[in-house]
């Protein structure tokens, strides 16, 4: 799903639900894991943040320090963060006006 995002927020959109059901397929009924508890973010060094009620829960710092979950968590954000610069950065312009056209009719040159 995230090479079809065609937008900035598409993007943490994608990471921040695919994250979300990562983490619930990972704790089971473990930690209950809320909206808002993996958020993307492109300028941390993982690429994305979780909430601090989230890390002081021992059952997940333990599940986090060893299994493969914050390899897993960090791989995904470094695809979203590639291809959130890459939309950002390359023609920020065409993007937003794929994501929301300038309705009226189209004039096509023959």
């Amino acid at each position: 799903m995230m090479d079809t995002a065609e937008s900035t927020e598409d993007v943490r959109n994608f990471f921040e639900r695919t994250a979300e059901g990562v983490l619930l397929l990972s704790v089971g009924d473990t930690v209950e894991v809320r909206d808002g508890d993996v958020l993307f973010d492109p300028h941390a060094e993982d690429g994305y943040r979780l909430s601090p009620r989230l890390k002081q829960c021992p059952h997940f710092s333990t599940l986090l320090r060893t299994s493969d979950l914050k390899h897993i968590l960090t791989n995904m954000a470094g695809r979203a963060v590639r291809r959130h610069r890459h939309l950002a950065g390359v023609h920020p312009d065409k993007t937003e006006s794929k994501s929301c056209p300038t309705p009226g009719p189209r004039r096509y040159r023959v």
